[in-house]
């Protein structure tokens, strides 16, 4: 088919009735030349930053980001301004794929070391796109990261510490141990010399 010039099929299916949407199996060419299909969404392409995303107009729309209902609600003019036929955002793209889930499923679905790596990035999306509810799960996962951090250094750090004092005290204990000793051996030391000194001063005599 490329070599006759004609646009390459490709079947996009969605998931029976569920959260995820109903099911419309709907054919869409690689042309992005998208046929009229009965209950097929229509499919969105923003460029954030280089980066390209796809995702659907009711996703978009369905008033989680303030910004991105405004941009694609049909208030302001729908056009494209990237060779690409993206929507252009100018802003950084590396984590937008984590907003974008959040706008899909209303949560965040992230293990501790990608909310590392993106909590910064992630904050300053929120509020870039006006996503109050991801701001306050943010803040909440990183109370409950932080303190799950504290716990698991505590759990750590006290046989750590109760060791440390243990090793403090036996110390303790040993040098004042030591210390007895060598008064003793002073004591009899000086005796002893107190001792000959006497003999001699006899002998002498």
């Amino acid at each position: 088919q490329e070599e006759s010039g004609e646009a390459t099929p490709i079947t996009c299916i969605h998931l029976p009735h569920t959260r995820l949407g109903n099911f419309h199996p709907c054919i869409v060419f690689d042309d992005m030349e998208m046929p009229d299909c009965p209950g097929q969404p229509e499919i969105i392409r923003i460029n954030v930053g280089g980066l390209v995303f796809a995702t659907t107009r009711d996703t978009l729309t369905n008033g989680r980001s303030q910004m991105l209902t405004a941009m694609f609600s049909g208030a302001y003019a729908d056009c494209p301004s990237h060779p690409d036929s993206a929507y252009f955002i100018d802003n950084d793209g590396t984590s937008f794929h984590f907003l974008l889930n959040f706008l899909r499923h209303g949560e965040l679905h992230m293990n501790e070391s990608d909310l590392d790596k993106h909590l910064p990035q992630l904050k300053h999306d929120a509020l870039y796109y006006g996503v109050d509810e991801l701001t306050a799960t943010l803040d909440a996962q990183s109370r409950t990261m932080m303190e799950r951090r504290t716990m698991e250094r505590t759990r750590v750090l006290e046989p750590m510490e109760h060791s440390i004092d243990s090793l403090g005290r036996k110390l303790e204990q040993s040098i004042d141990s030591l210390g007895q000793k060598l008064e003793q051996s002073c004591q009899s030391i000086e005796e002893s010399i107190d001792s000959l000194g006497r003999m001699e001063f006899v002998s002498m005599v």
